[in-house]
């Protein structure tokens, strides 16, 4: 069947169609967002645009296809799988164009707004949070600070490095998870996915992100004018970054920077709650049904995220315990709004079979 056969056309504007309601949400979050600030200049976008087309183009039109033809030849053979899903990929492109330029295009312009938002936050409700957050944070921990419990196992320059490449790949992660469910023929589980992650930003990254107003660990000492308990974390942190720069410093300081008038546009600062425990925790919520052992490993992930968090001085650790217990409770809300047996409109479950994986 070719691509260019009648109907393709009137399909790919049901599938643009299909996810209108969420469009809707995002874009007028990223217009209540305009008051707030400026969104960046027009070069930004293009250079920025052309890289996550590059990273989200080779994922949905190579990875996840030979993904499908990985799974396919453990029963048919290489040569038939290939032939099956160059098939299926005919058939399919426009829902799969349409869920590529809902990642390419409105995740972007959502994306801007959450970052709006993240500037705005001091601004709104300035920080007021980082000494009730470091006090808790020390109560439930026996009255020591966590960071102070995981320093004598974590405190050697290899494994802060590890834990700190390992909250960079954090982007990576979070931005495949986010393809593949885009993507996935699994309608019911994609709606339900794509509407906690969306959620999840608003609703944590923005709303709670506003009300516990707060800047983190590392820059406690500035934000609060207090004695700094995590004056000698992030002095180790320096000195393990004197061998080979910690990327978590670096971006701390430019983060400081924006923050303080020196660069623009700020990038944001906000340590309550963590979007970086979030996003894993969404995943091995949302990967469960399809499969245990990836479950686990996104699970895994989100632990050791949540400990790098506080080791290198980005979060007190009640904030990834927040997203912890918030994200599935978000799940449950969502699964239970969309009701059971809830498709996505306008692309047939049978349209985007083993599209991607799941």
């Amino acid at each position: 069947m070719s691509g260019g056969e009648p109907g393709q056309p009137r399909r790919l504007r049901e599938a643009l169609r299909e996810d209108r309601a969420l469009i809707g949400v995002m874009s007028l979050y990223a217009l209540a967002a305009l008051p707030f600030g400026a969104f960046r200049p027009v070069g930004h976008w293009i250079a920025a645009t052309a890289v996550t087309a590059a990273i989200t183009g080779a994922a949905v039109w190579l990875y996840l296809p030979a993904w499908d033809v990985w799974r396919e030849s453990r029963r048919s053979g290489v040569r038939l799988a290939a032939r099956n899903v160059a098939r299926r990929l005919r058939r399919t492109w426009p829902e799969r164009l349409a869920r590529w330029l809902l990642i390419l295009v409105v995740l972007r312009v959502f994306f801007e707004g959450v970052r709006t938002f993240k500037s705005a936050i001091p601004l709104l409700h300035p920080f007021s949070w980082d000494a009730p957050l470091m006090e808790l944070d020390r109560v439930l921990h026996f009255g020591r600070h966590p960071w102070q419990w995981l320093h004598p196992m974590l405190g050697r320059p290899g494994i802060t490095r590890a834990l700190d490449w390992a909250y960079d790949a954090w982007y990576g992660v979070a931005l495949y998870g986010l393809v593949a469910f885009a993507c996935s023929g699994r309608n019911e589980l994609r709606a339900r996915f794509l509407w906690s992650f969306v959620l999840a930003w608003i609703l944590l990254a923005t709303v709670a992100a506003a009300i516990f107003s707060s800047a983190g660990p590392c820059y406690y000492g500035a934000v609060t004018g207090l004695a700094d308990p995590y004056a000698p974390l992030m002095t180790y942190l320096g000195q393990a970054s004197a061998e080979r720069p910690l990327h978590a410093l670096e971006t701390q300081a430019l983060l400081w920077a924006g923050y303080t008038g020196r660069i623009q546009p700020a990038l944001g600062i906000a340590a309550m709650p963590s979007l970086h425990v979030a996003m894993p925790v969404l995943l091995a919520t949302a990967t469960w049904s399809i499969s245990r052992a990836l479950s686990g490993a996104f699970a895994a992930y989100a632990a050791v995220i949540l400990v790098g968090s506080v080791h290198l001085g980005w979060h007190y650790a009640v904030d990834g315990y927040f997203s912890a217990l918030a994200v599935p409770l978000l799940w449950w809300a969502v699964g239970r709004a969309l009701g059971p047996g809830t498709r996505s409109r306008g692309v047939p479950a049978r349209a985007m079979d083993a599209a991607a994986p799941g």
